[in-house]
């Protein structure tokens, strides 16, 4: 029995589905990053969601089969959600991500 475990981190982003530069986009010159930020045909501008998936770059093997991933996790923190009975506070959940660099 091994204790590995597949971790899988997917981010949504927000971008626009049209190609910089081919009809409806109209922009010209300097190309996009497909953001709404950097759009330079805002009128034309095709709002979806893409979703980028990551999971650590040492167990890219136990991911199932066929599932796309970039093999880039160094290292993942989680705090957990904690109630306080007696103050009636409490603390959300935390995660944090830690990715390598690559082109």
């Amino acid at each position: 029995m091994s204790d590995r475990h597949a971790v899988i981190v997917d981010l949504e982003l927000d971008g626009c589905s049209n190609a910089f530069g081919v009809a409806p986009c109209a922009a010209t010159g300097e190309p996009c990053y497909r953001t709404w930020a950097t759009c330079l045909d805002t009128t034309n501008y095709a709002a979806t969601t893409k979703t980028y998936r990551f999971t650590m770059a040492n167990g890219h093997d136990l991911l199932p089969s066929g599932l796309q991933a970039w093999p880039c996790i160094t290292q993942i923190g989680l705090v957990p959600a904690v109630i306080d009975m007696a103050r009636g506070l409490g603390s959300r959940p935390e995660l944090s991500v830690v990715m390598q660099d690559f082109v």
